[in-house]
């Protein structure tokens, strides 16, 4: 019983030391100094008190100002409303314009590209200025930008501080260039001159090809070296940049379809013609098929060396890029190239997009060669006119940029003069369609075909 009694008086101590202890717990808790949480950007400077001013301050500071402020997220650049971009028209010579902006390679190593789709662009425009049934046209500003990024960002600032429609930018480098804004939804650009899959995501919904993919070039590049020339050792020739590398490993993915593996690779830096290395790799492995993913200079002293080194009978494939070298070569090296094409043939097709392109041709550029760019250029220019006709057709002013991506994204099914469009939501692509130029200038291209055999 004493024990029991002594255990009973020794809990009630502990009891009584325990809520002593919280009491003068909670009094030192008043008594903090709550640390200073700087104004959001502002840096925090320590200020350096005596310990008697340290103490007169902690003691008239409520207890709830101890708790830390949480972590303030990172700041997040609002995206633009593209409901809330407006198309800016004018009156001019009593009809409505509508600004438009293009910023192109007119000199440097893709000049020659650069300037036949500024040709295509203005032809179709200098055709709508001409019709007087034209409820619009189109003005076009179009700047030099040599494939140079500081160039084409300052170009892109530039003409989109006039309007928000950007049309027919050439080439991968172009769109990594205004990646940022682009991500921002600042501008729509309708119809790059770009067949990489890196701008086909919902990352960039202001973004809208005509052309397909490089993938689509490629499998009816794959379909016809293999299944009709019956030449499976392939090698790939590629500029070492994003859009070289994604059509080497596209082209891997390609012929992986056909158990078939790239026997040799090779790449040249970009913006040069240093293609020796590449030449000489290559040539080693003695390919009968080689793709070639570079520009038209690069392209063609490659080619040029690779048959002096032996390899005459290779077959020479490669994208539309490889079009203006085609003839050349054929005439002063007997070497034939097969070129893919996202459009299609300029000189021979009956479609009336192209009908019409050749007429437009000889009344305003007779002294200019036909091109499938001058050509994609035209198309271009048209697609865009026929979809903003819809938006003043059927809706209400003032027209959005939304209002524009809206209209291209209801073109399903949709015959355009000979031309079969088709809007994929996914990549936000018009076209699927692919024309193969063997070389046989008096014959219409052919559909590609890009069909897997089983």
């Amino acid at each position: 019983m004493k024990n029991k009694i002594i255990k009973d008086h020794a809990l009630i101590i502990t009891l009584f030391s325990t809520v002593i202890i919280l009491l003068t717990q909670n009094s030192c808790v008043l008594t903090q100094t709550p640390a200073q949480v700087p104004a959001q950007g502002q840096a925090q400077t320590p200020v350096q008190t005596s310990d008697t001013t340290q103490n007169t301050a902690q003691a008239s500071v409520p207890a709830q100002a101890t708790v830390q402020a949480p972590a303030q997220p990172p700041v997040q650049i609002p995206q633009k409303n593209l409901a809330s971009i407006q198309i800016p028209i004018s009156a001019v010579a009593g009809k409505q314009n509508i600004p438009i902006g293009a910023t192109l390679p007119l000199k440097g190593e893709a000049s020659i590209l650069g300037n036949q789709i500024f040709d295509g662009l203005t032809l179709y425009l200098n055709q709508i200025r001409k019709d007087k049934n034209a409820q619009f046209f189109l003005s076009l500003s179009a700047i030099d930008d040599g494939m140079e990024i500081t160039k084409i960002r300052e170009n892109t600032k530039a003409l989109t501080s006039k309007s928000p429609i950007l049309i027919s930018p050439f080439g991968t480098d172009t769109l990594l260039a205004i990646k940022d804004p682009l991500l921002q939804q600042e501008m729509t650009v309708f119809f790059p001159i770009d067949g990489s899959v890196l701008f086909r995501t919902s990352q960039y919904p202001s973004v809208v090809f005509f052309r397909p993919s490089f993938e689509k070039e490629i499998e009816a590049l794959a379909h016809y070296s293999i299944v009709y020339l019956h030449k499976k050792k392939c090698a790939v020739f590629y500029e070492a940049s994003e859009w070289g590398e994604e059509c080497l490993a596209t082209t891997q993915k390609v012929l992986n379809k056909y158990k078939i593996k790239i026997i040799a690779q090779a790449a040249y830096p970009q913006k040069t013609v240093n293609i020796s290395n590449a030449a000489n790799t290559i040539t080693r492995a003695a390919p009968n098929a080689i793709f070639c993913f570079a520009l038209t200079k690069p392209a063609y002293n490659f080619i040029a060396h690779v048959v002096n080194k032996g390899l005459p009978k290779t077959a020479f494939l490669g994208p539309s890029f490889l079009f203006g070298i085609q003839k050349t070569l054929q005439k002063s090296r007997g070497v034939s190239v097969i070129v893919s094409s996202v459009v299609p043939d300029p000189k021979h097709s009956k479609l009336e997009i192209v009908k019409e392109y050749r007429d437009n041709m000889k009344k305003f550029f007779a002294n200019k060669e036909l091109s499938p760019f001058s050509l994609e250029g035209y198309i271009n220019a048209a697609i865009l006119h026929i979809c903003l006709t819809g938006c003043f057709a059927n809706l209400p002013a003032p027209y959005t940029a939304q209002n524009l991506l809206d209209t291209v994204a209801g073109l399903k099914e949709f015959n355009f003069k000979g031309l079969k469009l088709n809007y994929n939501p996914q990549t936000r692509t018009l076209s699927q369609n692919i024309w193969l130029n063997t070389g046989d200038h008096k014959k219409e291209w052919s559909m590609a075909k890009r069909k897997i055999p089983v």
